[in-house]
């Protein structure tokens, strides 16, 4: 019996629902916090590392001072070996 998709738009389908379902795992991992937390994390001394996600010539023209820059499309790779602190939070960020 046809269902009306080819065999290929039927594997599409089935690899972003695979890829939905990854993102929804990862985000339960995730903490969104707004600006003003950021902001009273950093008043009060507390060790975070920001990272901006921005394209490089994003990052050129403005960041917030101490943050690291990792490109998006390279974040997941890169993350690890470019955090100079182990113990605290990552905040990455990207506006606009």
């Amino acid at each position: 019996m046809w269902t009306g998709a080819l065999p290929a738009q039927t594997a599409a389908r089935r690899t972003i629902s695979y890829a939905e379902k990854q993102v929804n795992e990862v985000k339960t991992r995730i903490k969104e916090i707004r600006v003003d937390e950021l902001a009273a994390l950093r008043k009060a001394g507390r060790p975070v590392v920001l990272v901006d996600v921005h394209e490089d010539h994003e990052w050129a023209k403005s960041r917030i001072p101490g943050a690291i820059h990792i490109s998006r499309e390279v974040l997941e790779f890169s993350v690890e070996g470019k955090t100079p602190r182990k113990d605290a939070p990552i905040v990455a960020y990207c506006v606009g």
